[in-house]
């Protein structure tokens, strides 16, 4: 595993910028009620970082970026360690 630190999210990669921007560009797409919020997307982020399906920012499970999922209100966790609040 060559330069890539698992359990670092998009913005701690070096490389990440590209990726950062486009992630930037999805969520200014959504409307505000639509997105997690800091403290919802906070707790979801800390239980990614500790799952052992986190690598190098993206899922395991699924293959996407945790940091877009986990910025979606309505976005869950497909080993259902967090889900959207109703």
């Amino acid at each position: 595993m060559s330069g890539i630190c698992r359990k670092c999210l998009i913005a701690a990669q070096a490389e990440a910028a590209d990726v950062e921007a486009e992630m930037d560009s999805f969520l200014k797409l959504l409307k505000p009620e639509d997105l997690a919020g800091e403290e919802l997307f906070s707790e979801r982020i800390a239980i990614c970082r500790e799952c052992s399906f986190l690598l190098g920012a993206t899922c395991n499970a699924c293959g996407c970026y945790v940091e877009f999922r986990a910025n979606v209100k309505d976005g869950s966790c497909p080993k259902k360690k967090w889900q959207h609040r109703v």
